[in-house]
């Protein structure tokens, strides 16, 4: 494929997801083929897993790869992807098998409409009350200090491209979602919110909720407040 054609890039950031993650390729595949007037790259991030998942990602061809040798956390895995990105638009997917293709679609179909496109999501099934309470604080608390009226901080975002060149990306972790927005949004650039329907993961379990990540999110919190 010609890189120069490649409309959007497709970046899955991985851990520890080998019953999901050709689920996930397989769903991205069907989607392309919906869209073939808009050429895609598919960038799997490995973040250091340590069950089959490089080996289930090995086996399919036309998918661009990196293996991280150790775990460096979510947005670390996404900026190792947006370096090797070619596409005008950059979209993240997780390596879970929870967007059908049925959820990125409403995304795709408003890529040309905004700067940003901002997916809210209405779940399938039940999420856990800490899961639900904590995400639901984390916005409140985003929208507030920043001053913003955002629906969802940490879904799958498409950008322009070329704007992510507009600010560093500090965060390597769960939160680097929402650095990117306040940032990108404080700047000026456009953003529409679209909804969206995904699925409870089927394999596995959840790495986003935990006391750790908490700490760690509300740590970056403060660290990005100051620094605007």
């Amino acid at each position: 494929m010609n890189k120069q054609n490649i409309k959007i890039s497709f970046i899955i950031p991985c851990f520890n997801e080998e019953n999901n993650i050709q689920k996930t390729i397989k769903e991205i595949f069907n989607l392309s083929s919906k869209y073939t007037q808009k050429k895609i790259e598919l960038i799997i991030v490995d973040d250091g897993s340590t069950d089959r998942t490089y080996e289930k990602i090995k086996v399919h061809k036309l998918v661009r790869k990196f293996q991280h040798k150790n775990n460096m956390g979510i947005g670390a895995a996404y900026k190792t992807g947006l370096k090797m990105a070619k596409g005008k638009y950059v979209i993240m997917i997780p390596g879970d098998n929870s967007h059908p293709t049925t959820s990125i679609e409403p995304i795709i179909n408003n890529i040309e409409k905004s700067d940003i496109i901002i997916p809210f999501t209405t779940k399938k099934g039940k999420r856990s009350i800490i899961r639900f309470f904590l995400s639901k604080t984390f916005t409140f608390f985003l929208n507030y200090y920043f001053k913003l009226n955002i629906r969802y901080f940490n879904g799958t975002v498409l950008h322009k491209r070329s704007i992510l060149n507009e600010i560093e990306i500090n965060s390597d972790g769960f939160d680097y979602q929402a650095e990117i927005l306040v940032k990108l949004i404080l700047k000026g650039f456009s953003y529409k919110e679209v909804e969206v329907i995904i699925n409870e993961r089927r394999e596995g379990e959840s790495k986003a909720v935990s006391f750790t990540n908490g700490i760690k999110i509300l740590r970056n919190l403060v660290k990005l407040k100051k620094s605007l």
